[in-house]
């Protein structure tokens, strides 16, 4: 599962609850969250402490931009413990107008084998368009060297992109890490950040499909967008899920 979990926005409590109600039904085995914090006051304390379904999961967190008295991040929740974590600054833009990004890379045991896990968050701006290039040229340089290092390893790249599927970000993503993309049938008629989402607005404008779940060197079954979620939405984008299996080629 890729989920950006909008940060402390209100009403946070009950927003974390229906994310964890998610967790238990879904039962994921990998959960990448982008958008997460310390609770106010804290920094050792983060929101995800108020989703009791992760205390069944190993949750590996990194901060990705810092502020006095506060900081946000990237989290992955597994439910094997992890053979290796690391944490990748990405390039920054101006600090007064993009926070500092990252990329977070996760190894776990899967399949008899292992999987490797990024996520990422990327520059929001709509005039970040050459930033979101220089990122994602370094998160798909990054799987290139990752597949060359563990050939034997499956990868996806989890997260919230920023750019839509036909995107010069998506496209150079997928082309520098060897990815292919499952959600271009989806997102032709749907959308993970949405209008219809009553914490994002309504302004039809802002119908785009900003979430993924790439993969290389897997086979993938049911990609499913979580927007349709029987006690409404947990944050301002809609959760992307994937079933991940062996690549038979």
């Amino acid at each position: 599962m890729s989920a950006n979990l909008w940060n402390l926005n209100e009403p946070l409590e009950a927003r974390m609850r229906t994310f964890s109600d998610m967790v238990v039904e879904l039962r994921p085995d990998v959960i990448a969250m982008q958008e997460v914090r310390p609770m106010p006051g804290s920094v050792a304390r983060l929101q995800l402490d108020l989703v009791p379904a992760l205390a069944d999961y190993q949750v590996h967190y990194a901060v990705a931009t810092a502020w006095a008295g506060g900081a946000e991040g990237l989290a992955i929740a597994t439910r094997q413990p992890a053979t290796e974590t690391r944490a990748y600054r990405l390039p920054d833009g101006e600090p007064d107008f993009e926070p500092t990004r990252a990329v977070q890379y996760v190894r776990v045991p899967w399949r008899g084998g292992f999987l490797g896990v990024l996520n990422t968050h990327l520059a929001y701006h709509h005039d970040s368009e050459p930033l979101r290039l220089k990122q994602v040229a370094f998160v798909g340089e990054l799987v290139a060297d990752l597949a060359l290092l563990r050939p034997d390893d499956a990868l996806v790249v989890c997260g919230d992109l920023n750019a839509t599927p036909d995107s010069a970000p998506v496209g150079l993503l997928e082309s520098l890490g060897g990815l292919h993309n499952p959600w271009r049938a989806l997102a032709a008629t749907r959308h993970s950040y949405a209008a219809s989402n009553p914490y994002v607005g309504d302004d039809p404008d802002q119908d785009s499909w900003l979430d993924y779940i790439l993969t290389r060197g897997a086979g993938e079954t049911r990609p499913m967008l979580l927007d349709d979620w029987r006690g409404g939405p947990a944050s301002d984008h809609h959760f992307v899920l994937l079933e991940v299996e062996p690549d038979e080629g």
